[in-house]
């Protein structure tokens, strides 16, 4: 580790917040996801890219429509980003039982955005 700390988070994490805020909020016109692709069904996390270039942009209500986990990813980004430490909410957060590790291990995330899948998969087959 340097005495800068260690960069193998905090470079991605410019990167990711560099090319969202470089991208046009509606997208680059075609889907990237091999998952739609193959299927023709939107996997969990479609729509999250552009919502985060959305909330760079300012557009808070197409970005809620494009995926709602964008927020928080989007802010987690930043949170690596400006403190070089992924790990820093979680000793600072103090929750009940088991819900601090669910929230920090990436499980609340994977919860989320299985919710917001079958959500949409109801709505696409309605």
């Amino acid at each position: 580790m340097t005495t800068g700390g260690d960069l193998r988070f905090r470079i991605p994490a410019v990167i990711a917040l560099t090319i969202l805020f470089c991208l046009p909020e509606d997208g680059i016109g075609i889907s990237l996801c091999p998952f739609n692709f193959l299927t023709g069904i939107s996997c969990p996390l479609c729509g999250l890219c552009r919502s985060m270039t959305c909330l760079m942009h300012l557009e808070l209500q197409q970005s809620l429509a494009y995926h709602p986990l964008g927020i928080p990813v989007l802010l987690l980004l930043i949170l690596i980003a400006a403190t070089n430490r992924p790990d820093y909410l979680r000793s600072r957060v103090r929750l009940p039982g088991n819900m601090q590790a669910a929230l920090f291990s990436g499980r609340a995330l994977l919860i989320g955005a299985a919710v917001v899948w079958i959500f949409r998969l109801g709505s696409e087959l309605i």
